[in-house]
């Protein structure tokens, strides 16, 4: 592992790089979202962004989706990955990127039972995509029940 979990951030304190949780902007439909990073590397802040989605069920779980796919913000991320972790090679920044993300939700509480988040990385149909993804795979997935709130 790169990361530990803080309270909202992931920390890499090796490479001194911290991720914080995103900004979440809702999209036109019901559970689609933009989500905006904010990235510290020793005194500078950078970011980068994706899309996803956020899925609540009716028994209160919910499901977070980080979409890759092919075009600029897959390219400005890996981009950012390669600046931050420039020892890693180019079949680890993904889970490196993938760990950052998904830890900065690792500690904290939340007012969901359970929660499950996942980097995804898609393809169109017949492309070929990152690290030759058909379609749509899982990056990495992490599920927590985290502490409720009143």
């Amino acid at each position: 592992m790169y990361f530990e979990a803080t309270k909202a951030t992931s920390l890499d304190a090796r490479r001194d790089v911290e991720f914080y949780r995103p900004r979440v902007e809702s999209l036109n439909d019901s559970d689609a979202v933009a989500f905006n990073f904010t990235v510290r590397h020793g005194q500078s802040r950078r970011g980068f962004s994706c899309n996803g989605r956020t899925i609540v069920n009716a028994d209160r779980s919910v499901r977070w989706e980080f979409l890759f796919c092919e075009g600029s913000s897959f390219s400005h991320a890996i981009a950012l990955a390669r600046e931050l972790a420039p020892d890693l090679d180019e079949s680890q920044l993904i889970d490196y990127l993938s760990e950052g993300i998904l830890l900065t939700f690792a500690a904290g509480t939340s007012i969901f039972r359970d929660t499950e988040y996942v980097v995804l990385a898609t393809t169109e149909v017949g492309g070929s995509g990152p690290f030759d993804v058909a379609k749509q795979a899982t990056i990495k997935s992490m599920k927590v029940n985290l502490t409720h709130d009143s």
